[in-house]
């Protein structure tokens, strides 16, 4: 709907699709756990509860195994913590997450709070029938560090060109 309101208003509309990196050839193995999830800077900043989120992350390791990739900035004690939870994998995250996920097979999905890594993910994985759900932050997950003006910031990245929430 965007882009064609774009085009109405008479501007160009240049896209991006990836074709280098999806071109590159893979190192390595990607993970072969259908879901994937995407570690977040919000506990480390203070902005989301840190009890709220390892509540939902031993959720999903409680449904079937899970890869997590950390945030570059993630705690190393919560990503510690992370690693103790039953059903989840974590993956090394040297790497860009659009660089380590490309490989993703249409039967897997990566779910995240919402980042501005979903935005390309969904442009680099859509050709591959990967799909990249943003999960909502529900409001007691926020602390009092979290201005509204940056939830709201944030939800842009939740449902921009989909309609799946977590």
């Amino acid at each position: 709907d965007l882009a064609r309101a774009v085009r109405e208003r008479g501007a160009e509309l240049v896209t991006h699709d990836f074709a280098w990196l999806r071109s590159q050839p893979m190192r390595g193995p990607g993970p072969r756990e259908r879901t994937v999830v995407l570690g977040t800077s919000l506990v480390r900043n203070g902005l989301i509860h840190r009890d709220h989120y390892f509540g939902w992350l031993a959720g999903l390791g409680s449904t079937g195994p899970v890869a997590y990739f950390p945030h570059r900035r993630e705690d190393p004690g919560d990503l510690a913590r992370v690693g103790r939870q039953p059903g989840i994998t974590v993956y090394d995250g040297g790497a860009p997450a659009e660089m380590t996920l490309r490989g993703l097979g249409a039967e897997q999905r990566v779910l995240s709070l919402p980042s501005t890594a979903v935005t390309s993910l969904r442009v680099l994985l859509s050709a591959r029938g990967v799909v990249v759900e943003t999960v909502d932050v529900p409001d007691e997950w926020w602390t009092a560090q979290a201005a509204p003006s940056l939830r709201t910031h944030l939800s842009m990245f939740a449902h921009h060109d989909t309609g799946v929430t977590g």
